[in-house]
């Protein structure tokens, strides 16, 4: 039988019929875990973090692929997103569905393979027994439930930019996405201030994906403007 991850070409799989990249940085990035972390818990870190990346992932891919698109899934430093093409336009419904579809798969596997462990994902006391249980909800549970904070790029902000589009055609996601680095530059001022460091380096990543995302409309339209350059 026919496994349903095998190798096709170099550093691409198909997994369940999506086209998988894994680019060099996502191994560069799941090393940085080993070693950040005490042996053995960077390893179970490594290896959950992998794992439910993949899955989330093949959430969006899966419902994209229910939304009548072709998809594929790239895996790469600090970054992993799911490459949709709709065959006809998507419907406001069927973009919030997929936002959503990530991190919500990736939370149910995460709280079903703690519960088939005899551990309640909503007790403290369960989930750090052991460094598997504490990698699982992490990198299931806590990891997913930050994506749905609804702020660009999560996947709560993209759920919150597919409505607001909708009731604003052409301007609902240029809109959202100015109010989350608005906010997100609020959000790291206010750890700043307040010494809580840990969550700096988030904010700071957020913000660069924000800026560029805001910036290349602005440099699409420079190169029109100027025939001298070649984008």
């Amino acid at each position: 039988m026919r496994s349903p991850t095998h190798r096709i070409t170099r550093n691409v799989f198909n997994v369940f019929g999506f086209p998988t990249t894994v680019k060099p940085g996502f191994g560069v990035f799941l090393a940085f875990l080993i070693f950040l972390y005490p042996f053995p818990l960077g390893l179970w870190m490594a290896g959950a973090v992998g794992i439910f990346t993949l899955i989330h992932e093949l959430g969006h891919a899966l419902v994209a692929r229910m939304s009548g698109c072709t998809a594929s899934i790239s895996l790469d430093f600090m970054v992993a997103y799911a490459a949709y093409e709709p065959r006809s336009p998507l419907t406001w419904g069927q973009k919030a569905r997929i936002a959503l579809a990530g991190p919500s798969l990736q939370i149910v596997c995460a709280v079903t393979v703690l519960l088939l462990n005899s551990t309640n994902p909503f007790s403290r006391a369960d989930i750090t027994i052991s460094d598997a249980t504490i990698s699982i909800w992490w990198a299931g549970i806590a990891l997913g439930a930050m994506n749905l904070i609804p702020l660009l790029p999560l996947d709560g902000g993209a759920f919150v930019a597919s409505i607001v589009e909708h009731f604003m055609p052409g301007r609902g996601n240029n809109i959202v996405l100015k109010i989350s680095a608005a906010l997100t530059a609020l959000a790291f001022v206010v750890c700043i201030a307040a010494g809580i460091t840990g969550l700096a380096p988030l904010f700071v990543f957020m913000l660069f994906m924000q800026y560029q995302a805001i910036a290349a409309p602005q440099r699409q339209k420079k190169f029109l403007s100027n025939p001298a350059l070649v984008p």
